[in-house]
């Protein structure tokens, strides 16, 4: 009795776990037409009949068609229909949608958060921005004002990486071309009344600014003076304690207590990093501590901008290149005629031919190739119109005998093109499914969508076919 309960419960859980599987968008590639398949029994759910579907997530998925956009659910029943003209997931919780020239929001359960009735809307700090035809706000994802519509512009920060987000402390906004700043409460921090053109917020206690005339200046977050406006010609972001000034077309550089710590007599600078800058001097640049002792000599007709290590060093114009490591020493005598850097290997161009050097300067990609790029954490090299793969390494995995090579992130195979035929290798350069497909896509959920005899089908990492079309 007990082995047929225990049995009974297997197959509630096996059918539970069959129902749970969720669908995944597959194309005909006969049809260039996307359609959805159980992940599990491989039977359709949908016929291919869209031009393109994403991965579903919290239950939904985005289908295209004509350029307009729509809402599907698992059993491939359009939740909304195709008419809207950007859809886009946005956060974990909705989707910015654009139909009739107006912006809005959607719950990922396809109902309204947020009316279409913008111009514009951004996403920021789990708030919208938003434009309501004349002036900008700022209101939270349940509509809630949190910034009246009363602005010009509203300005976001970047984070290090690029990301957009409101310092809510400190939310810089424009009217009738006056610049202020008010907090997320919409109190004042930096009053219209000081006319400035610019500001930013450089620390926890000062704030740059340009004012009216176009002076720049120093004030405290009290609004206090701290550097009076036309000090200096210029003042220039903070880094390692230090901020860049101007002076007379010469520059130099203050620490904090708005002491001189290197005087100005530089005719360019960029901000330091790591304890050193790269400056200009008599047309040539160099690089400096911060003590203002020549770290590295001022023979550069380029900024010297370092890489994982390494920089591109420009003694004479079109004279080509050499690469200095950090110390400035010279790592290979070669003069090369263009440089890539990349995470592991540095990409050269010499008499008129690509190859590559390891970080010591040691060539590990010889100097034969047309072209070569780095594609999604590859190098693909190009020799007589024909693509060659490398490893991020320089260990070669291809030669140079293919039409196309579709390298992915993180698949064990490798989708090829040659003879306009398609197929797939391993990391080894291995043939591990023929070259013989008229057309196919990279693998995905385990597998392949190919075209074989103007058939579409989809094909496991043994090469078999499952056995159901994509079509009805």
């Amino acid at each position: 009795m007990m082995r047929k309960f225990i049995f009974i419960v297997l197959i509630i859980i096996n059918a539970g776990s069959v129902a749970a599987q969720d669908p995944i968008p597959t194309v005909d590639l006969s049809l260039m037409k996307y359609g959805l398949k159980d992940s599990l029994t491989n039977d359709v759910i949908l016929p291919a009949k869209y031009d393109y579907i994403t991965s579903f997530y919290e239950g939904y998925a985005i289908a295209r068609n004509d350029r307009n956009y729509g809402l599907i659910d698992k059993k491939g029943q359009e939740i909304l229909s195709l008419n809207y003209q950007e859809f886009k997931r946005v956060s974990s919780t909705c989707f910015r949608v654009k139909q009739a020239e107006k912006y809005g929001l959607l719950n990922s359960d396809a109902s309204i958060a947020l009316p279409l009735v913008f111009n514009d809307l951004h996403i920021i700090n789990e708030s919208a921005l938003v434009h309501n035809g004349q002036y900008w706000g700022v209101i939270d994802l349940s509509g809630n004002i949190q910034l009246p519509f009363v602005y010009d512009s509203i300005l976001t920060e970047r984070t290090n990486h690029g990301q957009a987000y409101l310092d809510v402390n400190f939310i810089k906004v424009i009217e009738n071309r006056i610049m202020g700043a008010v907090n997320i409460q919409n109190e004042p921090v930096f009053p219209f009344e000081l006319k400035a053109q610019e500001i930013n917020q450089w620390n926890d206690s000062i704030i740059w600014v340009k004012n009216e005339k176009g002076e720049e200046g120093i004030l405290s977050i009290g609004l206090d003076t701290i550097l009076s406006f036309g000090y200096f010609e210029s003042i220039m972001p903070i880094s390692n304690g230090l901020f860049g000034v101007e002076n007379q077309g010469k520059y130099g550089f203050m620490d904090l207590n708005f002491d001189t710590v290197i005087t100005v007599q530089f005719d360019q600078v960029l901000s330091f990093q790591n304890g050193r800058a790269t400056v200009q001097r008599n047309g040539y640049w160099g690089m400096i501590d911060q003590e203002g002792d020549t770290l590295i000599s001022f023979l550069s007709k380029d900024p010297i901008i370092f890489q994982n290590g390494l920089a591109v060093l420009r003694t004479e114009r079109g004279n080509g290149y050499t690469l200095i490591n950090e110390k400035g020493d010279i790592l290979n005598r070669l003069r090369f005629d263009e440089v890539i850097m990349s995470p592991e290997l540095v990409l050269t161009k010499l008499d008129g031919f690509w190859g590559a050097l390891n970080k010591d300067g040691i060539m590990v990609i010889p100097f034969e190739y047309d072209e070569m790029m780095v594609k999604r954490s590859y190098i693909v090299v190009v020799k007589d119109h024909l693509q060659g793969l490398f490893s991020a390494k320089g260990e070669r995995i291809l030669k140079a005998e293919y039409e196309f090579i579709y390298p992915t992130f993180d698949d064990p195979y490798i989708m090829v093109r040659k003879l306009s035929k398609y197929g797939y290798v391993n990391h080894d350069g291995k043939t591990v499914i023929p070259i013989r497909y008229e057309n196919a896509r990279n693998f995905r959920f385990g597998r392949a969508t190919v075209l074989l005899n103007d058939e579409s089908y989809e094909i496991n990492r043994s090469g078999d076919n499952f056995g159901i079309k994509n079509t009805e």
